[in-house]
């Protein structure tokens, strides 16, 4: 059994939207269009978020900011295999996207 934030996967995607700031790359004057950082991170057998780790880094503070709002992620729901709770490793992936300012 794979670890669950609380809430299911709806509830993960609606809390890394309330907290990522979609606005970095632009504050960072990355030039307009898309860019996705990857993180992988680890559910320890409490729950708790760590070994957050950047794998794909396309600059402009994307990696660093996504990895910012996994750091801060409540407990999850711990994994599990043959009835033992496990660690569990994830990756996450976010796309920033810059439009053009007129």
């Amino acid at each position: 059994q794979s670890a669950q934030f609380p809430g299911g996967e709806e509830a993960w995607i609606a809390f890394i939207e309330k907290n990522i700031d979609d606005n970095v790359p632009a504050r960072l004057h990355a030039p307009p269009g898309s860019y996705t950082a990857v993180v992988t991170f680890a559910v320890e057998k409490d729950g708790t978020v760590s070994q957050v780790k950047i794998l794909e880094n396309p600059g402009y503070g994307t990696a660093a900011e996504l990895q910012r709002v996994i750091k801060a992620s409540p407990k999850w729901i711990p994994a599990a295999q043959n009835g033992k709770v496990v660690l569990y490793r994830q990756k996450q992936s976010a796309t920033f996207t810059v439009f053009v300012s007129y």
